[in-house]
């Protein structure tokens, strides 16, 4: 045989080879991430997690709209021996119809807010590795349970502290009529606002985290943080060191209780 039909023999055996492992390769399964049935079956997921938390909503809204005579009374009540027994007014003859509409809704939401993150922590769960589980299911219950704290800590006291001194300031000159309308939307305001503020420890976690702050400098800085959180406290609080303290102890809890997370969580600069 000569040496060109060896090459050409060589040639076609070796193209041969290759045409198969290329059509090995063709015939292996499409990866996950790009199955148009796993994508399916994944939007499919969401969708009914999606209606599961609207139904959800929807059961705990028909409940808060049934009982909300008890709801309003409730929140109410805050605000009465504020008020000296005077009851809140309403100005037009719906007001009182659609606030009590609104505060069922702001209820509801925030009765349903758990379940509606569990839903959302069931449908990404699957995608977390091990660590990511662990920190994000800490992480869900942490902040819910510091948001609680601060809508509780905002309706029990900070309202009304505040209410007390906002009418107080005026009271000799004139005669305080609140309505339903402005106190809810006060109430609302700031029961989300403190919410928000008592999330400070899962901020200063994060802020360790991401290397911005190093968690050593939390402690060593504790004198001037408390320095700060009076300042903040005098400011946002009524003029008197009894109101100060009120909502100056409150952020300095908050503000430990961030270094401890810190130390448990085992973060380091």
């Amino acid at each position: 045989m000569k040496k060109s039909d060896r090459k050409n023999k060589k040639k076609a055996s070796s193209g041969g080879e290759l045409n198969a492992q290329g059509a090995d390769n063709f015939k292996q399964p499409v990866p996950a991430a790009d199955n148009p049935e796993d994508l399916t079956s994944h939007l499919t997921e969401l969708r009914s997690r999606i209606i599961n938390c609207l139904i959800f909503f929807c059961i705990v809204l028909a409940a808060a709209l049934y009982f909300s005579d008890v709801i309003m009374a409730f929140f109410g009540e805050r605000v009465s021996s504020v008020l000296k027994g005077e009851k809140l007014v309403f100005i037009s003859p719906a007001e009182a119809f659609f606030v009590s509409i609104q505060m069922s809704l702001y209820s509801a939401l925030i009765i349903s807010a758990p379940y509606i993150l569990y839903q959302f922590w069931a449908f990404v769960y699957i995608a977390l590795d091990e660590k990511e589980k662990k920190n994000f299911r800490s992480i869900l219950i942490f902040s819910t349970l510091c948001f609680y704290a601060g809508c509780a800590f905002a309706v029990f006291v900070a309202i009304p502290v505040g209410i007390g001194f906002l009418i107080g300031y005026s009271g000799a000159i004139f005669k305080p009529m609140i309505s339903v309308s402005a106190y809810f939307d006060f109430l609302v305001y700031t029961s989300l606002t403190f919410g928000i503020v008592f999330e400070l420890p899962l901020l200063m976690v994060f802020l360790s985290l991401v290397g911005a702050v190093a968690p050593k400098m939390y402690s060593t800085g504790r004198k001037y943080a408390i320095l700060i959180i009076f300042i903040i406290a005098g400011i946002f609080s009524p003029p008197d060191v009894i109101s100060q303290f009120i909502v100056a102890i409150p952020m300095l809890f908050l503000y430990e209780t961030g270094i401890i997370v810190i130390k448990l969580s085992g973060i380091k600069a």
